[in-house]
């Protein structure tokens, strides 16, 4: 089932979209990028608000805080660059990692942490702008880290297969958490903070009980590598992502697999639940995003041909989703007439055209776009446009 229209695009990133994330307040939404930059969109209106410049090598992660106007971005030119939303300016940086992988705040927003390729993970005071300490242990690259709901301890994993958990005040390891015989490349808690869940190369799942430290079990019947795992935000199922082109839906009481959702041709790369858990989407390598129906397990819609989805994040109303994809970002609302939802609608779409020209596709197929773009539309073979103000629509080659 495909259910999408697009209304228009927008010019943005020169390569991959490697993060999005929303505002707080869901009225805006930061997307990272390899081209070394950050963008700032109105959700509303699909309009680029500001660019933040600063990072000599391409951006890994970005993230809001969860109070305020300001946001982290993590790249592979080992520092951390705290900015003012607001305003697009350098408020401080953060340096000592040889690349950071990742950069994620504390339920507060006054405390930050960041992953690094160099197997360790630094705490940083994000008001006085100074690292409060570095935590050492992993024998290899960090790939995930999360904090717990109260902020209080964080949890990391990564190429050494093993999980750590860190008490913040003390910045002491709490212990080490073995089991997976593979990569670790995600790890979650959940909304309780008394449990945890990882996901591995190893194509398994494991819950774990936080307070001792020990496996409850292992959830099994994936056929190929786990990517990602996220809890419900009742914490009582969670859905994993992986390499066998599925998503299963898991009880986490008693481990027992709820139900599979099939419907993806290639790897899934990510998913999330809704805010309300009714629904969940999920992206792919087989250039879809599709919602699912939690409780049936029904392919609500789906939006095609776009270019590698691999990051998700819905806003806090529900109503929106932001897709990160190898070429750029896609803004997207669901459809819906009273309680039933009839499909996805593209709102914005931020595409790089040759020479990092652009273009604005506006409401009512109306356009604006630099000289260079105009010049390219008009001779490419891919778009069906006229070179005027007004043209009746809109196709690209998928």
């Amino acid at each position: 089932m495909d259910s999408s229209r697009e209304i228009r695009t927008l010019i943005g990133h020169s390569s991959e979209v490697t993060s999005v994330a929303f505002a707080p307040d869901g009225k805006t939404l930061v997307s990272a990028s390899k081209d070394k930059t950050l963008k700032l969109w109105d959700t509303d209106s699909g309009k680029e608000i500001r660019t933040f410049i600063g990072h000599s090598g391409p951006l890994f992660s970005t993230a809001f805080a969860p109070v305020g106007r300001t946001l982290v971005s993590a790249s592979e030119d080992c520092i951390l660059i705290l900015w003012d939303a607001s305003n697009g300016r350098l408020i401080r940086t953060f340096g000592g990692h040889s690349i950071v992988i990742s950069a994620v705040f504390a339920p507060d927003g006054h405390t930050l942490v960041s992953a690094g390729w160099d197997k360790t993970l630094k705490l940083w005071d994000v008001n006085a702008g100074r690292e409060i300490r570095t935590l050492a242990g992993h024998s290899n690259g960090i790939i995930s880290v999360a904090f717990a709901p109260d902020g209080l301890t964080i949890v990391s994993a990564g190429w050494d297969k093993i999980l750590k958990l860190w008490d913040i005040d003390a910045g002491m390891e709490i212990r080490t958490i073995t089991g997976h015989s593979d990569i670790v490349y995600s790890v979650a808690f959940a909304p309780d903070g008394h449990t945890l869940v990882s996901a591995s190369i190893d194509k398994t799942l494991k819950v774990w009980n936080l307070d001792s430290g020990m496996e409850i079990r292992t959830l099994t019947g994936h056929s190929s590598f786990v990517y990602y795992a996220a809890f419900s935000p009742d914490g009582r199922t969670l859905v994993s992502a992986s390499d066998d082109n599925s998503l299963k839906l898991w009880n986490v009481k008693n481990g027992r697999e709820i139900r599979t959702f099939n419907g993806h041709s290639s790897r899934v790369n990510s998913a999330t639940f809704a805010p309300d858990g009714y629904t969940l989407v999920s992206a792919s390598w087989d250039n879809t995003i599709r919602l699912w129906n939690v409780r049936t397990g029904e392919e609500i819609a789906s939006l095609k041909n776009l270019p590698i989805p691999h990051s998700l994040s819905f806003s806090k109303d529900g109503k929106k989703i932001c897709v990160g994809t190898l070429e750029g970002i896609f803004l997207v609302t669901i459809k819906s007439t009273g309680k039933k939802i009839q499909g996805f609608e593209i709102v914005s779409t931020f595409y790089h055209l040759p020479g990092h020209e652009w273009l604005v596709l506006k409401k009512g197929n109306r356009f604006a776009c630099s000289p260079g773009a105009m010049a390219y539309l008009y001779f490419s073979d891919q778009l069906a446009l006229y070179p005027a103000a007004d043209f009746p629509e809109l196709r690209i080659a998928g």
